[in-house]
């Protein structure tokens, strides 16, 4: 394709001469079979929500959940920061996590601190 045609089409700043158009899978909750999966809350920034998802993948994960407040999972920042995460991992957007954590029989969990001045 033309490379005018190719920059217009893509919503990147600096495309990746990639283009896919996708079905976005729709995994019914209620037929999850995770062993190892993540519930991630507010995750804002595409980069980051990329990078977390292609390093769950890389671990193991094999489904995250996010909260109705994430960056959208398939947006092209979260794909390309994602690098084929996406692929092996079901997602599940806009999720009530306290409702799905009470759903697991162990759960592990952290969050960010705020620095406090003493």
């Amino acid at each position: 394709m033309d490379d005018s045609l190719f920059t217009e089409l893509s919503e990147l700043k600096t495309p990746s001469c990639i283009l896919a158009l996708i079905d976005l899978p729709r995994i019914p909750i209620a037929l999850v079979q995770s062993s190892f999966c993540l519930l991630l809350e507010d995750i804002q920034d595409p980069g980051n929500l990329g990078s977390i998802l292609r390093s769950a993948a890389a671990a193991g994960c094999d489904a995250v959940f996010l909260s109705k407040n994430c960056a959208d999972a398939w947006s092209p920042k979260v794909l390309r920061a994602g690098m084929g995460g996406h692929f092996v991992l079901d997602i599940h957007e806009s999720i009530d996590l306290l409702a799905m954590a009470t759903s697991f029989q162990k759960v592990f969990a952290t969050g960010g601190c705020k620095k406090q001045s003493l």
